[in-house]
């Protein structure tokens, strides 16, 4: 693993020990009012994963723009099939 791939597995990890820790002390209720509370950050996160993913794979994407196409392409066909 490389340490610029680590923006990825590092929030993963830090998200599971969270939960772990808010179940073993307050349970369920606990857990779904930090879920609750920290809901709207979680949209932000996502949006900062996606920049920081294709900022630090952009050489390779613009590089190689069929091995981002060709999943792409086959889903919305696959989607597209399955209406009919």
């Amino acid at each position: 693993m490389c340490i610029r791939d680590s923006y990825i597995v590092v929030p993963v990890i830090v998200a599971q020990l969270w939960r772990r820790q808010l179940l073993s002390h307050g349970g369920e209720v606990r857990l779904a009012a930090t879920l609750k509370r920290i809901g709207p950050l979680s949209l932000a996160a996502l949006l900062l994963t996606l920049v920081l993913l294709f900022g630090f794979q952009g050489e390779q994407i613009l590089a190689q723009p069929w091995v981002i196409l060709m999943p792409v392409s086959y889903t919305h066909l696959d989607v597209y099939k399955r209406q009919w």
